[in-house]
C-alpha cells in the first residue's frame, strides 16, 4: 500500500553499509572494528538521513568506544537512538563503561550480565545475542530486567562465598566449576511456582506465594530464599564463577524454554556446558517428594556435544564464543577434584534442609516439563 511505513528492521553491518532506498522505520546497526574513515562514515550518515520513514536507530557493538564514536556521528539526527553493548567474552576490568561517556542523545540500553562484577555500572542487562542477517541482536530474559537485578546484598554474599572458596590452594578450572555446582546442589531447591512441573511429576509447594517470592526470576531468590528456576539458577552460577576471585569465563547459554551455562577453559581453549538446574531437578540423588538434591551429581557439568546430543532443551540459540567441545570432561578428573576438595572440608552429601516442603503428584498431560 502506497505510503505504508515499513516496520520490519533493516539490519546493517556498518563496515559494509552500502544499502540505499531503504524504507524502514527502524534500523539496527552492528558497529565493530571501525576504521573511522570520516568521509565514508559521513556518506553512510547521508543514506540514513535520506530514509523517509526512519524513526529508530539501534547501535550494537562489543566495543564501548565504538558506541561513543557512532553516537557522536549520529548526534544531530532527530531520531530515537539506542546503544546496546555486546559481550566480547572476556573477563576484564569494565570500569571504563560509563553512561555519561555517550552523547546525551544516545540512550544506553544494556550491558552483558557478565560484566556487573567487573566494574560496569548499569542495571539493564542482556545475556547474549543471536544473529539476524549477520547482525548481532541482543537477547533479554526476565531475570536480566531492572526489577530482578541482583541486590547489593546478593552480590556481597556471592563475593563472601567465593572468597571462602578462593582460600583453597591451587584451584583448577575443574575445581572451581565443581565447587560452585556443588554449592548450588547443596543449597538450592528447584521451584518454579506453586507447582513445579518436571519429567517425573508435579511438585506442589504449599509454602510458596507470589507475594513472598515473586516470580522466582531473581538471583536473590537463589542466594537468600534457596529456591530458583533455570533462569536465576544459571545466573547465580554465572555470577559466582565470573567473580574476579574465581575468574572463570562463564556465560549464559539458552535454548527455547531453558537457560544454562557455558564455561570456557582458557588453558585448553575448550567450551563446555554446565546445567546447574538439571543438576538439581534431574539429580538422581534427591530427597523424597522434592526437587532438592541429597548429594552431588556430575551428570550435567562440564559436558560436551557427546552428552548434549542426547539431551533435549540444549540446542543453543544465542551466540557463544565458539561451539561446545566435542567431548565431555573425563568423569575421572571430576572425581579426582571431588576427592581433593573433600580434603579441604567440602561436603558432597547434603543435610535434609528443604526450603519449601512439597508433595509430588502425577504429571499433567500437556504441561511444560523442561526441568
Amino acid at each position: 500500500m502506497e505510503g505504508l511505513k515499513i516496520n520490519i528492521p533493516e539490519y546493517i553491518d556498518w563496515n559494509s553499509f552500502t544499502i540505499k532506498d531503504m524504507n524502514s522505520t527502524n534500523v539496527i546497526i552492528f558497529a565493530h572494528d571501525l576504521k573511522r574513515d570520516i568521509n565514508s562514515d559521513l556518506e553512510k550518515l547521508k543514506i540514513l538521513k535520506q530514509m523517509p520513514n526512519l524513526q529508530f536507530i539501534t547501535v550494537n557493538s562489543d566495543d564501548f568506544n565504538v558506541g561513543i564514536y557512532i553516537g557522536e556521528l549520529l548526534r544531530d539526527l532527530p531520531l530515537v537512538k539506542n546503544f546496546h553493548l555486546l559481550d566480547d567474552f572476556q573477563n576484564r576490568d569494565r570500569s571504563y563503561i560509563q553512561a555519561n561517556a555517550l552523547p546525551k542523545s544516545m540512550r544506553f540500553r544494556s550491558i552483558p550480565n557478565s560484566y556487573i562484577q567487573w566494574g560496569a555500572n548499569k542495571k539493564n542487562l542482556n545475556y547474549g545475542f543471536q544473529k539476524i542477517n549477520n547482525v548481532p541482536v541482543v537477547q533479554f530474559d526476565t531475570a536480566d530486567t531492572t526489577p530482578y537485578y541482583p541486590s547489593k546484598e546478593a552480590l556481597e554474599e556471592i563475593d563472601r562465598i567465593i572468597t571462602d572458596f578462593s582460600k583453597i590452594p591451587n584451584l583448577t578450572f575443574i575445581d572451581k566449576v565443581v565447587l560452585v555446582a556443588n554449592y548450588l546442589q547443596q543449597n538450592v531447591q528447584f521451584v518454579s511456582g506453586k507447582v513445579s512441573h518436571t519429567v517425573d511429576g508435579n511438585y506442589e509447594c504449599e509454602g510458596y506465594s507470589y507475594e513472598k517470592y515473586g516470580g522466582i526470576d531473581s538471583v536473590n531468590n537463589v542466594i537468600f530464599d534457596k529456591i530458583g528456576k533455570c533462569n536465576c539458577i544459571s545466573r547465580a552460577m554465572m555470577l559466582m564463577l565470573n567473580n574476579p576471585k574465581m575468574n572463570v569465563n562463564c556465560r549464559i547459554a539458552n535454548s527455547p524454554g531453558h537457560s544454562y551455562c557455558s564455561v570456557y577453559d582458557d588453558k585448553t581453549g575448550e567450551l563446555y556446558c554446565v546445567d546447574p538446574t538439571w543438576c538439581i531437578s534431574r539429580n538422581p540423588n534427591r530427597f523424597k517428594d522434592t526437587l532438592k538434591a541429597s548429594s552431588f551429581s556430575d551428570e550435567f557439568i562440564l559436558i560436551g556435544q557427546d552428552k548434549l546430543s542426547t539431551m533435549d532443551f540444549h540446542n543453543t540459540s544465542n551466540v557463544l564464543p565458539k561451539t561446545f567441545s566435542q567431548k565431555s570432561i573425563d568423569r575421572k578428573l571430576i572425581l579426582q577434584s571431588v576427592e581433593k576438595l573433600k580434603g579441604f572440608g567440602i561436603s558432597f552429601d547434603y543435610p535434609m534442609d528443604i526450603p519449601l516442603p512439597s508433595i509430588r503428584t502425577d504429571r499433567l498431560v500437556g504441561e511444560d516439563i523442561t526441568p
